[in-house]
């Protein structure tokens, strides 16, 4: 995933994954629509590129619905000769609303939601945060929408909940919308304006949050993410639907 700091400049992770080679790792880089072309994004796909982020929420950019929709709608566009790469979006919570149109406009399309939606605040009633009640909705009647179970530091400071307990309710709500079909666990890794992050504690909570099972913490850690970037394909009722990559 490219790190908000380097912005367009996708070399860092680009040389990351030439090291590592499509067979064991997966890129989601950050581009100008307007500047790139069909060949540079074959380029990039055979380098094992898999998505383009979309990320206002880190340069506090507010669009309003319009412009926002448009925005998705040309990234699209852009990467029509890629169809197995997803969208992947870090935007505010309230803006999730949005996309309720947008997304089975989009399918198959995968499009996926940074952070939890990075929610302003935290609490038990998340119905109540404005934006909550659209990502759930969104992520119970859509396949390919997707969210990414990550960095609860980023808005709850560590000192107020060091084992990240009050986040159990909004996590097991997004496992139970799709029966965790859909919900990737991240690390967040390299942690940017963060020191000392240690993810374990994250990791050991979302795992006790499945409750035992196992199929659900397979499709959480693993699974759900290995057909989002396009390690295989994505199977509903029993049928291939998506696009498979090697």
């Amino acid at each position: 995933m490219q790190v908000s700091t380097y912005g367009t400049d996708n070399s860092c992770q680009l040389s990351a994954l030439k090291s590592v080679t499509p067979r064991k790792g997966r890129a989601v880089i950050e581009f100008d629509p307007d500047k790139v072309d069909a060949a540079q994004l074959q380029d990039w796909h055979e380098q094992g590129v898999r998505g383009v982020r979309i990320n206002l929420k880190s340069v506090g950019r507010d669009l309003a619905r319009d412009e926002l929709v448009e925005l998705v709608r040309k990234y699209a566009k852009a990467i029509e000769s890629v169809p197995s790469w997803a969208i992947d979006l870090h935007i505010a919570l309230s803006a999730v609303p949005h996309l309720e149109s947008l997304v089975p406009e989009l399918g198959p399309r995968n499009i996926v939601i940074d952070h939890m939606g990075s929610p302003p605040r935290v609490q038990s009633d998340m119905d109540a945060v404005p934006g909550w009640t659209s990502l759930v909705k969104l992520l119970r009647e859509h396949d390919n929408f997707h969210v990414k179970i990550s960095a609860p530091y980023r808005f709850v400071p560590k000192s107020e909940d060091r084992e990240f307990r009050s986040f159990q309710p909004l996590v097991k709500q997004l496992l139970r919308a799709r029966d965790g079909k859909g919900v990737l666990w991240a690390s967040d890794w390299p942690h940017t304006r963060f020191d000392g992050v240690d993810v374990g504690p994250w990791a050991t909570r979302c795992l006790e949050w499945c409750d035992g099972d196992e199929k659900m913490v397979e499709r959480l850690f693993r699974g759900n993410a290995r057909e989002v970037w396009g390690v295989v394909s994505r199977r509903v009722e029993g049928k291939t639907k998506g696009f498979v990559d090697s």
